[in-house]
């Protein structure tokens, strides 16, 4: 059996291989981190339409219909330090 230095083809066969190889997995660790991400931010902006419902539904019923001003200032008070998301707390 010859030696792979001897023999150049063989070496570049391993040599391409090792490239094939190589790409396979960048390409790989690269589908599976962009898929990570845009399932994040799917999940993300789900929580965030959840959380709008909720609000829109208790704003709705406990502060619109309400009509005693003292209960709609306390509730928005309260929605304004409980809600999690930082553009509705400013609302």
């Amino acid at each position: 059996m010859e030696n792979d230095s001897h023999n150049p083809n063989l070496s570049f066969e391993k040599y391409k291989y090792k490239v094939d190889l190589i790409k396979w997995l960048i390409g790989s660790v690269a589908l599976v981190i962009m898929t990570t991400i845009i399932n994040w931010g799917f999940n993300d902006r789900e929580e965030g339409l959840n959380e709008i419902q909720q609000y829109d539904k208790y704003a709705t019923e406990l502060i619109v219909l309400n009509n005693n001003p003292v209960n709609k200032r306390m509730l928005a008070q309260f929605f304004s330090t409980v809600t999690p998301s930082e553009k509705l707390r400013k609302g």
